[in-house]
């Protein structure tokens, strides 16, 4: 989880966004707490941080509409948003629409997870996953799925290769385009 947020950044980065907002999911998931780290980690590695804007979610679709209205409300917002689950950033994505913030024109936002239906957004959502997104609770208990579906299996480590997808919703910032507000 933190190796594959620390990419997403890097993918941010990489295309020109120094204004980067984070919505994570709960303070008290293991799952948020990884990715956090490595999304922190990239943003000072390369001296993003400063401007590194964090909102807490809790993995809904209307907390991703939450952490819109507050990300977008600001006096500079965001260029870019990461999101730590896809529905986050489907709710994200909606409200910037509603707003009048085209998506990918005037904000590039990526999810975490490639879950099914991420393609079909408008545009497709830029998302990362692991192949544990899709084990079950019993069979992976530190994976997505055991995040949102708790059972009586502890807790453990586990390390999964991640596959980012790269889709309209991330496109290169051009330099001379300023953010939305």
């Amino acid at each position: 989880n933190a190796k594959a947020a620390f990419e997403v950044v890097d993918h941010l980065v990489g295309l020109g966004h120094q204004r980067i907002g984070v919505v994570t999911g709960p303070t008290g998931s293991p799952l948020s707490r990884d990715r956090l780290r490595g999304a922190v980690a990239r943003a000072q590695q390369s001296g993003v941080h400063r401007d590194l804007v964090i909102v807490n979610g809790d993995f809904t679709i209307e907390s991703g509409v939450r952490a819109a209205e507050r990300l977008l409300d600001q006096r500079r917002p965001p260029t870019a948003i990461f999101c730590f689950n896809d529905e986050m950033a489907i709710g994200l994505i909606e409200t910037a629409h509603r707003r009048g913030v085209r998506v990918p024109e005037d904000l590039s936002v990526a999810g975490f997870d490639d879950v099914r239906f991420a393609r079909y957004t408008r545009p497709p959502l830029t998302t990362t996953s692991s192949p544990g997104a899709s084990c079950s609770p019993t069979a992976c208990p530190s994976s997505p799925a055991a995040e949102r579906w708790p059972t009586s299996t502890p807790s453990s480590t586990a390390t999964w290769t991640t596959r980012s997808t790269a889709r309209r919703g991330a496109p290169r910032r051009s330099s001379n385009r300023s953010a939305p507000g």
